[in-house]
């Protein structure tokens, strides 16, 4: 899912480990992607496609959790 207006992405590090190419589809084209980051142990990985992306799921950052606070799970 893309986490910000520029155009980045966050999936599972698995699905790109040792891949020589990654595509990111988004509607019915593709664009290519670029690793910023990965974690083995997180299972995370952040990609750049370099395209804006319009709608996106932002991710906080800078402000402590309360508790009580909605919190959202996202995976598959």
């Amino acid at each position: 899912f893309y986490v910000n207006a520029a155009g980045q992405v966050v999936t599972a590090a698995h699905v790109i480990e040792q891949c020589l190419v990654v595509d990111v589809k988004r509607d019915s084209t593709a664009v290519p992607g670029f690793v910023v980051a990965s974690s083995a142990l997180l299972d995370l990985a952040v990609l750049d496609t370099a395209t804006p992306a319009a709608r996106f799921l932002p991710l906080r950052r800078g402000h402590d959790m309360m508790l009580g606070e909605a919190a959202t799970n996202v995976g598959y």
